[in-house]
């Protein structure tokens, strides 16, 4: 059982990632992105937030594996971070699809994607190789989920395998930035973790989704105890 002192040096080492010294590079990056392309404060402000998000996860695997990530790993991170805004931001106004937003991403200099399509050649250039391969599921999985808002009622086993995807593919590919290969059984792992994060994710937002008509595990159920158990 961990120590009063493990869990303050843990809880230490979190916040300086994550707040500290993530702030300062977040605050660099916003800086370069606005030299390329115009960016609204409100943008701005989700690439913050989704960068904290990025240094926590990468702190995670990297402590897993028993070292501190290398400057390029959380270089890495950082821009993943940054990206999803970016690319939600260009594509909410054309209902953008993920075989069409790769494409501009795996574009160098692309002028749909100006930043996230050079923070994207940057992560796919050092990353394992078989980062762009998950990056794809990683959209596929998000396109998957426009259909819990649509009109067509679910079933709970396709609500299922859509909330593991878009919560597992989404957590594996911060993984696979770090330059160390998968131990094995480790990627089912980190799948199942994503899916557990995606789940306690729509728990949290069951108020919210159900009066937005969204199709999740929690809004679709008469019976918790199930969900529960799972």
């Amino acid at each position: 059982m961990a120590t009063h002192f493990q869990l303050f040096i843990a809880a230490s080492q979190l916040g300086w990632a994550s707040y500290v010294r993530n702030k300062r590079a977040t605050a660099s990056l916003i800086q370069h992105i606005k030299s390329i392309e115009p960016v609204s404060d409100a943008v701005a402000k989700r690439i913050y937030f989704y960068t904290i998000q990025s240094a926590v996860t990468n702190l995670w695997f990297s402590t897993l594996r028993g070292y501190a990530p290398t400057p390029l790993e959380r270089r890495n991170a950082l821009y993943m971070g940054a990206i999803t805004p970016l690319v939600d931001d260009a594509t909410d106004e054309n209902g953008m699809l993920s075989d069409e937003i790769l494409m501009h991403l795996r574009r160098k200099d692309d002028d749909a994607f100006k930043a996230a399509s050079g923070l994207y050649q940057s992560i796919r250039a050092t990353a394992q190789s078989s980062f762009d391969a998950i990056a794809e599921k990683t959209l596929h999985a998000q396109d998957d989920s426009v259909q819990q808002l649509g009109a067509a009622k679910l079933s709970q086993e396709e609500i299922r395998s859509i909330t593991f995807a878009k919560g597992g593919y989404a957590t594996l590919v911060y993984r696979i930035m770090l330059q160390n290969e998968l131990a094995p059984h480790e990627e089912e792992a980190i799948l199942l973790l994503g899916s557990l994060l995606q789940m306690t994710n729509d728990a949290f937002d069951v108020y919210k989704d159900y009066h937005a008509g969204a199709q999740t595990m929690f809004t679709t159920t008469n019976d918790i105890a199930p969900l529960r158990h799972l």
